[in-house]
């Protein structure tokens, strides 16, 4: 699938099917055209996302170019964006509504520089790649594990820029130990329990899997382009993208200066947030470690109640620790559990 090509960025459709007047289609021949994204960035789609409140966005292709593509990643990233007041969601880390509209006007001067680097634009020639490989999505002959009979989630499946993948990790690439949770390993980044002879085995196995993958994948350059979703994943991750690209601008051989470069009172106020940004997220790896659950809370039916029983007491462990130990209070080491919501069990 990679290796075909496409004149431009879009979803494909039947040449005669019946898409909105508002958007255009690319003719591909052979009884298919290029429309509208149908990529999760431009749906609210992703488990727990909160509504688009109502600022629709209606730049959700095809799009020609990549200049043309980053633009539209812009404008769904503003669409998310509260329209009024200074709202945000959970910790501070996550921003306030000015903050992400300064970051997301910051990531587009960005992107603007970017769209004249040759190396930008060959890393983003559009590419079509199934959006969703999790082993959850790949079937496999009863048989003969080898032998894949089928894949399916392709509704989310889109022609984009070949870089848009260079930072997706597939499941069946990451090694889970399914090692107890220990709050005090998180707040004090200890590292994990000791391993057995089988884990090491199945880690050596996932190491295999994950050098094959990125061998085979496309190519791009790490961190570049920045993402325009800042309201789902917190000013601070974005903000975190824009220095590293900032201070890696010489070093990547980019034209010119980088037009974003943090003051040094900003760099200071964005460690803090940046702090509680990593603790939630080592909480959340280790949890998922242990639940052998993807990021989204996701485990098979017949795994639902023993993760859920393991997820309530590692809640329990979590305030115990992060209390008493006195690094949070209890308010905050509620906001950064990232599996809040439950089902009876």
């Amino acid at each position: 699938m990679a290796k075909l090509t496409f004149p431009a960025y879009g979803s494909i459709y039947f040449a005669n099917s019946a898409l909105p007047t508002t958007n255009t289609k690319l003719d591909l021949g052979k009884g298919f055209c290029l429309g509208p994204s149908c990529g999760p960035l431009y749906w609210n789609s992703a488990a727990g996302e909160s509504e688009l409140y109502g600022q629709k966005n209606t730049n959700n292709g095809p799009w020609p170019s990549i200049a043309e593509f980053c633009a539209g990643l812009i404008d769904t990233g503003r669409s998310r964006i509260p329209k009024y007041g200074s709202y945000y969601l959970g910790l501070p880390y996550h921003g306030s509504r000015s903050e992400h509209i300064k970051l997301l006007a910051e990531t587009e001067a960005i992107l603007t520089q970017l769209m004249h680097f040759p190396p930008i634009l060959e890393a983003g020639l559009p590419t079509l790649l199934h959006h969703d490989l999790r082993k959850r999505n790949i079937y496999v002959s009863d048989l003969d594990p080898a032998v894949v009979t089928g894949i399916i989630d392709w509704q989310s499946t889109s022609v984009e820029p070949g870089s848009m993948y260079a930072n997706e990790i597939p499941d069946f690439t990451t090694f889970n130990s399914g090692s107890p949770f220990s709050a005090a390993a998180v707040t004090q980044n200890q590292p994990p329990f000791p391993e057995s002879d089988q884990q090491s085995r199945d880690r050596k196995d996932a190491k295999i899997c994950h050098t094959t993958y990125e061998g085979s994948g496309p190519d791009a350059i790490a961190t570049i382009p920045p993402r325009a979703t800042s309201w789902r994943d917190s000013a601070t991750s974005v903000r975190q993208e824009l220095i590293n690209v900032s201070q890696k601008w010489q070093e990547l051989g980019l034209p010119g200066e980088c037009s974003y470069w943090p003051s040094e009172g900003e760099l200071k106020e964005h460690q803090k947030h940046y702090q509680d940004f990593e603790t939630a997220q080592e909480l959340k790896s280790r949890l998922m470690d242990m639940l052998n659950t993807t990021s989204d809370g996701w485990v098979p039916n017949d795994a639902a109640k023993p993760a859920l029983a393991a997820n309530l007491a590692a809640l329990d462990e979590w305030m115990k620790s992060a209390v008493e130990s006195g690094d949070m209070s209890r308010e905050k080491a509620e906001e950064l559990w990232p599996f809040n919501e439950a089902l009876p069990i």
